[in-house]
């Protein structure tokens, strides 16, 4: 698959395969409502980009949540769109987040963030794909359980 090149300062490249790095594009959204849900506060993110992963906290009678998004520029969006914006009755605060220790290592994107991308970037309907293959990385104990990988190719048409 060809990435598209950056054009200007406004453009970034966005590997559709890879996860983002634990302590990159993250922010915190706090001053939330008993009532929010964490689905309710994903898709609020998620208005301004694709959202790799949003969870929620609670302690000492705070909520947050702590929202990743693959795409710097959609990180810097929220940023600027969602402080101080009402949510259930409270005002939100969002913030980068940056995390301590965090793993630089990249995880596999699952097929759903794949999918939420493509439907980002070129529409629900602009796009179809199909599995090509599947193979087996490794199988492997791990602990009490096993650990496996598979790679697969997919053709993806716009």
């Amino acid at each position: 698959m060809a990435a598209a090149q950056p054009t200007g300062t406004d453009s970034e490249v966005v590997l559709l395969y890879r996860r983002p790095e634990a302590s990159t594009n993250l922010v915190q959204i706090s001053g939330l409502s008993a009532n929010t849900s964490s689905h309710r506060v994903e898709a609020l993110a998620a208005q301004c980009g694709p959202v790799s992963s949003a969870f929620m906290h609670q302690a000492d009678g705070r909520r947050w949540a702590n929202v990743q998004f693959y795409s710097r520029l959609d990180c810097d969006a929220c940023l600027r769109t969602l402080h101080g914006c009402v949510l259930d009755h409270c005002r939100l605060e969002v913030r980068r987040h940056e995390l301590a220790n965090a793993s630089a290592a990249a995880a596999p994107t699952p097929a759903l963030h794949a999918v939420r991308l493509m439907n980002h970037f070129v529409g629900f309907a602009g796009w179809s794909s199909s599995i090509l293959r599947v193979e087996k990385e490794y199988l492997r104990p791990d602990g009490a359980g096993w650990a496996a990988a598979y790679a697969a190719s997919v053709e993806v048409r716009i």
